[in-house]
C-alpha cells in the first residue's frame, strides 16, 4: 500500500471517530434507552471534559473566545439534516440533565463532577452515527466568509484530544502510524461546514498583505492544512469563495 493510501485510510479513521468514536470505545456504553428509540447517539461525559481541559490549556490560541461550544453536525448519509427537533441529556446515575440546544445546533456543557464520577454519558434523541458533535471556536467579528486560523488550530485540537480518549490504544497506535506522527492535526485536511448545495471553489490564507491559495485535495475532498505552519500566525484569516449554489436535490416521487 502507498504511503498515499496509507494515510488516506488514517483520515478515514479519524473522520470516523469524530461521527461516533463511542462506536470504538474501550467499554462497551450503558444500555441506554430513549422512548421510542433503540440505539441512540452517545458521547462520554468523561471525553468531553478532556476537550473542555484542552480547550483551557490552549486557549491563548482564541482568547476572545470565553466558552468552548459545540456543535451538532449532520453526516453525509442523514436524510433528515435538521436540528430543530434534536434534545440532548447528561444521563448517569444521578437524575438526568438537559441540555439546551440552540437553532443553530450549537450547545455548551458546563464541567459536573458528579456526572465525571458517574461516567455519564451524552445521550441525543437521534439514532447512532446520523450526527456528530464537534468543536465550533469562532472568535467574534470574523467575516462570514472566513475563519480565523487561531480558531481552527484549537478546534481540532480540541476535537482529536476527545477522539484520543475514546477509541482503544490500537487504533490510535494504527493512526500514529500511517499518519507517521502522534500529532494529527499536522495531517487532517481542512473541512468546511456547509448546507449540502454550497460548495467552496478557493480558500485563501490572508493576513496583513500576505496571501496565498490553498491547494484542494482531491483525494480527501478538503483542503491542505496550515495548522501548525508557523510562518501563519494565528490571527490569519481562511477566506472562502464559494461555487454558485447548486439546486437542492428533488426526493423521488
Amino acid at each position: 500500500m502507498s504511503l498515499r493510501l496509507m494515510q488516506g485510510a488514517a483520515l478515514v479513521l479519524v473522520c470516523g471517530s469524530l461521527f461516533s468514536a463511542a462506536a470504538l470505545a474501550q467499554e462497551p456504553p450503558k444500555a441506554v434507552e430513549i422512548k421510542g428509540m433503540k440505539d441512540p447517539e452517545l458521547r462520554l461525559f468523561r471525553s468531553v471534559t478532556t476537550g473542555l481541559d484542552t480547550f483551557d490549556e490552549y486557549r491563548e490560541l482564541a482568547p476572545a473566545v470565553g466558552t468552548l461550544r459545540f456543535r451538532l453536525k449532520a453526516r453525509e448519509s442523514t436524510l433528515d439534516k435538521s436540528t430543530d427537533t434534536i434534545t440532548l441529556k447528561i444521563v448517569g446515575d444521578s437524575p438526568a440533565i438537559p441540555v439546551a440546544i440552540e437553532a443553530d445546533g450549537g450547545f455548551t456543557i458546563a464541567r459536573n463532577q458528579s456526572a465525571y464520577d458517574e461516567n455519564a454519558e451524552l445521550v441525543f434523541n437521534r439514532k447512532r452515527r446520523q450526527f456528530m458533535s464537534i468543536a465550533d471556536i469562532r472568535t467574534p467579528g470574523v467575516p462570514a466568509n472566513a475563519r480565523r486560523l487561531g480558531d481552527l488550530r484549537l478546534e481540532c485540537l480540541v476535537n482529536i484530544a476527545i477522539i484520543k480518549t475514546e477509541i482503544p490504544f490500537l487504533v490510535r497506535a494504527t493512526i500514529n502510524t500511517f499518519l507517521l506522527t502522534t500529532d494529527w492535526c499536522r495531517k487532517l485536511p481542512i473541512y468546511m461546514s456547509l448546507p449540502p448545495t454550497q460548495h467552496i471553489s478557493k480558500a485563501t490564507l490572508i493576513y496583513g498583505e500576505r496571501r496565498r491559495e490553498l491547494t484542494h485535495d482531491e483525494f480527501s475532498n478538503g483542503f491542505e492544512s496550515p495548522l501548525l505552519d508557523p510562518a501563519w500566525p494565528d490571527d490569519t484569516l481562511l477566506e472562502m469563495q464559494l461555487a454558485p449554489e447548486m439546486p437542492a436535490p428533488v426526493a423521488a416521487s
